[in-house]
């Protein structure tokens, strides 16, 4: 996963998912930065933030990216 930081300029942060749990009603989405810093991100997610979320992957472009993920992905664009 690639992440942009306004904090790091244009530089895109590398992530891989540590874990998912359950806490006090929230989802805890733990993710471990490898590129180019190690950094230790957490992120809580309300229930209503699930349900925007899967809305969104609702739309239309979730489903031409669903339709494209067995072909290799290029270089990510520079203005997402």
């Amino acid at each position: 996963m690639r992440v942009r930081s306004t904090g790091l300029g244009r530089t895109d942060l590398v992530l891989e998912q540590d874990g998912l749990a359950v806490k006090d009603g929230y989802l805890l989405l733990s993710l471990r930065s490898t590129e180019p810093v190690h950094w230790h991100i957490r992120i809580l997610l309300e229930p209503r933030d699930i349900g925007r979320f899967f809305l969104s992957l609702l739309r239309g472009s979730f489903l031409l990216w669903l339709f494209s993920i067995f072909r290799k992905p290029g270089t990510p664009p520079s203005d997402y």
